[in-house]
């Protein structure tokens, strides 16, 4: 609920929209711009990055900023002031740093799969982008890149050893 989201009373917020979750996110956007007209909306995601002028056109008052491609850069941009469209370039994806889990949301129930509550898991991403060229699909926009194997291999480590994962769920656009 937007209420809870807001408890905290955020500067912004980002929202990540898929084409089949893009309506929902509008709508949670409209929410928290009702009740925090001073809240900051960033959308990003695969549906954002294919039509970003249109996502802010259509959503004049609702959404401040979107960005296109690379999202690590994007925040980075905003939170230097930058605002409207951003468009990054890709990150050669050895400079993407690793992801920096905070064990306690590994057993907040808000964030566990459903299905499996007791099992602790995480998702890691071992590329980005897609070797193909499809007109439809956002990912053609920034090529393909690999992980080294050392670095997946690294965090998979970090995920066992470190947090105690029990299960690891790879999620890249070339790994269905």
């Amino acid at each position: 609920p937007p209420g809870r989201l807001l408890e905290s009373n955020p500067d912004a917020l980002g929202f990540g929209a898929f084409s089949c979750n893009y309506p929902l996110a509008i709508e949670l956007a409209k929410k928290v711009k009702k009740i925090n007209p001073h809240t900051e909306i960033i959308f990003g995601g695969p549906h954002t990055g294919m039509i970003p002028e249109q996502v802010l056109a259509e959503n004049p008052g609702v959404i401040d900023t979107t960005v296109r491609k690379e999202g690590e850069q994007g925040l980075v941009d905003f939170i230097n002031g930058r605002r409207g469209l951003i468009q990054t370039l890709p990150l050669p994806i050895e400079q993407l740093p690793r992801a920096d889990r905070l064990e306690y949301l590994l057993d907040n129930p808000n964030f566990q799969f459903q299905g499996d509550e007791s099992c602790r898991a995480a998702i890691i991403v071992t590329s980005r982008g897609c070797s193909r060229t499809c007109d439809f699909c956002v990912d053609r926009l920034t090529g393909y890149r690999a992980k080294p194997i050392e670095k997946v291999i690294d965090e998979m480590k970090y995920l066992v050893n470190d947090l105690k994962v029990e299960t690891i769920i790879v999620e890249d656009p070339l790994f269905n």
